[in-house]
């Protein structure tokens, strides 16, 4: 169990909630919120942000914090300019539709606005994601993979579709991008999976909706060309993950200061070769897709908090006890 989630199991009663999110507001009033999330839905389902608990979470927000984008923060901070006072920024990664048709009308209705990292070849409509490709098959077979084996599996899949997204996404993120997705064209083939087209929760944004978002004020960052884990390409194909995906944003959307946030952005997904790259390429700054209490200390490696949360668990992150509960561990745990 971790420090935040000990004082969680503190928090008993409505009144320790309040008062608890009061004193740690207060705590960390200078401390930014970044957020992070991926997919939104019209009504409640797994992996996805559902439309009324995004209301909820916005309303929540409203209350006490100042929204702004990650370009807006980072200048502020870059330019030793005064950072609001509870800032919060909401960060929405690869550039799905349902972003446009669920959750940028609930943020225009409010006037709050956001930073949308796109990755281009998805957009394009060149190919969808590889991990939603492996999503729509353990979903479509389900109980039919139990006993299935894989190169590379250590033990047979067990028909349970949480756990066996869970063996093949890890199976999967440590393959080549070439590999990688030739497997998973083979297993839809032999397991009789239309992966011809994304299904429409996992169709992206266009060029259109992307210049109609932008125009009434969200930030569009770049996520790379097709989405692969920077680290494991050489030094070549990074860079043109990195550069092309910024120059193809630039055409379609115009010029402007742009920032980026890294595939899959735990630790071991970048490096000083990627961070380097991303800087030559032109970005101003860039995000991982973790939080471990550093927060907003490292450019180019800023971290990012779950988004996807109900209840007390996101009351608590947005309130910033799970940026205090990262810090006492870095103090008296890790040190």
């Amino acid at each position: 169990m971790n420090v935040y989630q000990a004082g969680k199991r503190c928090v008993s009663s409505p009144a320790m909630l309040k008062l608890t999110t009061m004193v740690s507001r207060f705590l960390t009033k200078n401390q930014p919120r970044i957020f992070m999330y991926h997919n939104f839905s019209a009504l409640p389902m797994r992996s996805a942000v559902s439309a009324d608990q995004f209301v909820w979470q916005i309303e929540h927000i409203k209350k006490h914090y100042n929204v702004m984008t990650f370009g807006e923060l980072s200048e502020q901070v870059f330019e030793h300019k005064k950072i609001p006072n509870n800032a919060v920024v909401l960060t929405i990664d690869d550039g799905y539709k349902n972003f446009y048709d669920i959750a940028y009308p609930i943020l225009r209705e409010h006037k709050i606005t956001a930073s949308l990292y796109v990755t281009t070849d998805f957009i394009d409509g060149k190919d969808w994601l590889w991990f939603d490709k492996l999503k729509v098959i353990v979903h479509t077979c389900g109980s039919k993979l139990k006993g299935k084996t894989f190169k590379g599996l250590e033990s047979p899949l067990t028909g349970c579709e949480n756990a066996d997204w869970a063996t093949l996404n890890k199976l999967f993120l440590v393959l080549c991008e070439t590999k990688k997705r030739k497997l998973i064209d083979e297993m839809g083939d032999s397991l009789n999976v239309d992966l011809s087209k994304p299904p429409e929760i996992f169709q992206p944004c266009s060029w259109q909706h992307l210049r109609e978002m932008q125009k009434g004020g969200i930030e569009i960052g770049g996520h790379t060309s097709s989405h692969p884990v920077l680290t494991q390409l050489n030094e070549e194909n990074s860079w043109s993950q990195i550069s092309l995906s910024l120059q193809r944003i630039t055409d379609e959307l115009g010029p402007s200061r742009r920032t980026f946030c890294y595939p899959n952005g735990q630790p071991g997904d970048y490096n000083a070769r990627i961070i380097q790259q991303v800087e030559s390429a032109g970005y101003y700054n860039a995000a991982a897709a973790f939080f471990d209490g550093y927060n907003i200390q490292k450019r180019f490696l800023w971290r990012r908090l779950n988004g996807a949360k109900n209840g007390v668990d996101f009351i608590l992150t947005l309130n910033g006890a799970e940026y205090l509960g990262a810090r006492l561990k870095r103090v008296f745990i890790d040190d």
